[in-house]
Protein backbone atom coordinates (compact mmCIF):
# COMPACT_ATOMS: atom_id res chain seq x y z
CA UNK A 1 0.00 0.00 0.00
CA UNK A 2 2.96 2.55 0.61
CA UNK A 3 1.52 4.38 3.40
CA UNK A 4 1.69 4.63 7.03
CA UNK A 5 -2.01 3.99 8.36
CA UNK A 6 -3.27 6.66 11.19
CA UNK A 7 -2.89 4.78 14.46
CA UNK A 8 -6.55 5.39 15.68
CA UNK A 9 -7.63 3.91 12.65
CA UNK A 10 -5.76 0.79 12.64
CA UNK A 11 -6.70 0.01 16.30
CA UNK A 12 -10.69 0.94 15.51
CA UNK A 13 -9.92 -1.56 12.60
CA UNK A 14 -7.94 -4.05 14.45
CA UNK A 15 -11.48 -4.50 16.68
CA UNK A 16 -14.38 -4.26 14.27
CA UNK A 17 -12.65 -4.96 10.85
CA UNK A 18 -14.30 -2.83 7.71
CA UNK A 19 -18.42 -2.23 7.19
CA UNK A 20 -20.91 0.09 8.31
CA UNK A 21 -20.33 2.02 11.43
CA UNK A 22 -23.94 3.07 12.96
CA UNK A 23 -24.87 3.82 9.07
CA UNK A 24 -23.40 6.80 8.43
CA UNK A 25 -20.00 5.85 7.74
CA UNK A 26 -18.45 3.21 5.96
CA UNK A 27 -15.01 1.95 6.78
CA UNK A 28 -12.32 -0.31 4.57
CA UNK A 29 -9.64 -2.56 5.75
CA UNK A 30 -6.56 -3.54 4.44
CA UNK A 31 -6.54 -7.06 3.09
CA UNK A 32 -10.26 -7.49 1.88
CA UNK A 33 -9.31 -7.62 -1.64
CA UNK A 34 -10.92 -10.86 -1.46
CA UNK A 35 -14.59 -9.42 -1.01
CA UNK A 36 -14.21 -8.04 -4.33
CA UNK A 37 -15.79 -4.33 -2.96
CA UNK A 38 -14.71 -1.23 -2.16
CA UNK A 39 -14.63 -2.85 1.89
CA UNK A 40 -10.94 -3.25 1.10
CA UNK A 41 -9.09 0.26 1.20
CA UNK A 42 -6.77 -0.26 -1.74
CA UNK A 43 -10.05 -1.17 -3.78
CA UNK A 44 -11.91 2.19 -2.18
CA UNK A 45 -8.79 4.63 -2.35
CA UNK A 46 -8.59 3.52 -6.26
CA UNK A 47 -12.46 3.45 -6.56
CA UNK A 48 -12.98 7.02 -5.10
CA UNK A 49 -10.43 8.80 -6.77
CA UNK A 50 -11.34 11.47 -8.99
CA UNK A 51 -9.74 11.90 -12.51
CA UNK A 52 -7.75 14.38 -13.88
CA UNK A 53 -10.51 14.47 -16.94
CA UNK A 54 -12.98 15.63 -13.89
CA UNK A 55 -11.34 17.70 -12.10
CA UNK A 56 -10.50 19.91 -15.64
CA UNK A 57 -14.60 19.59 -16.62
CA UNK A 58 -15.59 20.82 -13.28
CA UNK A 59 -12.70 23.31 -13.39
CA UNK A 60 -11.63 22.86 -9.62
CA UNK A 61 -9.05 25.32 -8.15
CA UNK A 62 -5.04 24.01 -8.94
CA UNK A 63 -4.91 24.03 -4.79
CA UNK A 64 -7.74 21.85 -4.81
CA UNK A 65 -6.70 19.41 -6.88
CA UNK A 66 -3.19 18.81 -5.14
CA UNK A 67 -5.21 17.88 -2.36
CA UNK A 68 -7.85 15.43 -4.03
CA UNK A 69 -4.56 13.88 -5.28
CA UNK A 70 -2.63 13.54 -1.79
CA UNK A 71 -6.00 12.31 0.04
CA UNK A 72 -6.17 8.53 0.91
CA UNK A 73 -9.55 7.33 0.75
CA UNK A 74 -10.84 4.68 3.40
CA UNK A 75 -14.66 4.93 3.12
CA UNK A 76 -17.92 6.85 2.61
CA UNK A 77 -19.44 9.26 5.25
CA UNK A 78 -23.01 10.61 5.39
CA UNK A 79 -24.28 11.63 2.07
CA UNK A 80 -21.91 9.56 0.34
CA UNK A 81 -19.23 11.48 1.01
CA UNK A 82 -15.80 9.92 0.44
CA UNK A 83 -13.58 10.02 3.35
CA UNK A 84 -10.27 10.14 3.22
CA UNK A 85 -6.99 11.43 5.23
CA UNK A 86 -4.38 14.16 4.10
CA UNK A 87 -1.23 12.22 4.79
CA UNK A 88 0.59 15.58 4.20
CA UNK A 89 -1.48 17.42 6.99
CA UNK A 90 -0.28 15.11 10.26
CA UNK A 91 -2.07 16.38 13.20
CA UNK A 92 -0.18 13.90 15.66
CA UNK A 93 3.12 12.84 14.11
CA UNK A 94 3.59 10.03 17.23
CA UNK A 95 0.43 8.11 16.01
CA UNK A 96 0.84 9.26 13.14
CA UNK A 97 -2.99 10.74 12.81
CA UNK A 98 -3.95 12.97 9.72
CA UNK A 99 -6.60 15.12 8.76
CA UNK A 100 -9.93 13.51 7.52
CA UNK A 101 -11.82 15.68 4.25
CA UNK A 102 -15.64 14.51 3.62
CA UNK A 103 -15.30 15.05 -0.65
CA UNK A 104 -18.66 15.96 -2.01
CA UNK A 105 -19.50 16.10 -5.26
CA UNK A 106 -19.26 20.09 -4.94
CA UNK A 107 -17.20 20.32 -1.57
CA UNK A 108 -14.65 19.45 0.57
CA UNK A 109 -14.69 19.98 4.04
CA UNK A 110 -11.86 19.22 6.85
CA UNK A 111 -14.27 17.14 8.82
CA UNK A 112 -11.80 15.64 11.98
CA UNK A 113 -8.67 15.69 12.66
CA UNK A 114 -7.72 12.15 12.81
CA UNK A 115 -10.13 9.10 13.31
CA UNK A 116 -10.50 8.84 16.45
CA UNK A 117 -12.11 12.50 16.32
CA UNK A 118 -14.26 11.27 13.60
CA UNK A 119 -15.67 8.28 15.17
CA UNK A 120 -16.19 10.18 18.61
CA UNK A 121 -17.70 13.15 16.45
CA UNK A 122 -20.20 10.52 14.66
CA UNK A 123 -21.46 8.82 18.02
CA UNK A 124 -22.10 12.26 19.25
CA UNK A 125 -24.36 13.34 16.59
CA UNK A 126 -25.94 10.11 16.33
CA UNK A 127 -26.48 9.68 20.42
CA UNK A 128 -26.40 13.27 21.58
CA UNK A 129 -27.89 11.91 24.88
CA UNK A 130 -30.28 14.37 26.86
CA UNK A 131 -30.29 13.69 30.61
CA UNK A 132 -32.59 17.31 31.82
CA UNK A 133 -35.54 15.35 30.18
CA UNK A 134 -38.77 16.84 32.15
CA UNK A 135 -39.91 13.14 31.64
CA UNK A 136 -40.01 10.25 30.10
CA UNK A 137 -42.64 11.77 27.16
CA UNK A 138 -41.81 15.49 27.12
CA UNK A 139 -44.02 17.86 25.80
CA UNK A 140 -43.50 18.92 22.32
CA UNK A 141 -41.90 22.18 22.93
CA UNK A 142 -39.02 20.69 25.03
CA UNK A 143 -38.54 18.32 22.30
CA UNK A 144 -37.85 21.11 19.92
CA UNK A 145 -35.97 23.06 22.41
CA UNK A 146 -33.79 19.66 22.30
CA UNK A 147 -33.42 19.66 18.24
CA UNK A 148 -32.38 22.89 18.18
CA UNK A 149 -29.66 22.51 20.49
CA UNK A 150 -28.86 19.91 18.51
CA UNK A 151 -28.49 21.66 15.43
CA UNK A 152 -26.40 24.29 17.20
CA UNK A 153 -23.95 21.88 18.76
CA UNK A 154 -23.32 19.74 15.71
CA UNK A 155 -23.34 22.79 13.19
CA UNK A 156 -25.87 21.79 10.99
CA UNK A 157 -28.72 24.67 11.88
CA UNK A 158 -28.29 26.37 8.54
CA UNK A 159 -29.20 22.78 6.78
CA UNK A 160 -32.34 22.51 8.58
CA UNK A 161 -36.04 23.91 7.51
CA UNK A 162 -39.21 24.12 9.74
CA UNK A 163 -37.78 23.63 13.38
CA UNK A 164 -40.16 26.17 15.86
CA UNK A 165 -38.81 29.37 16.92
CA UNK A 166 -35.32 29.07 15.16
Amino acid sequence: MGRRLPRSYREFITVFGPGSFSCTLQIAAPGYRYLGSDMDIDIANESYRDSEDWMERLQILPELRALLRRLWYFGLGGSRHRMGWDPEKVTDPAGPEYAIYAVGTCDIDLVATGFRQLVEKTCEALFAPNPDWTSTFSPQPEIWDYLRDCAERFGVTEHLRGLPGG
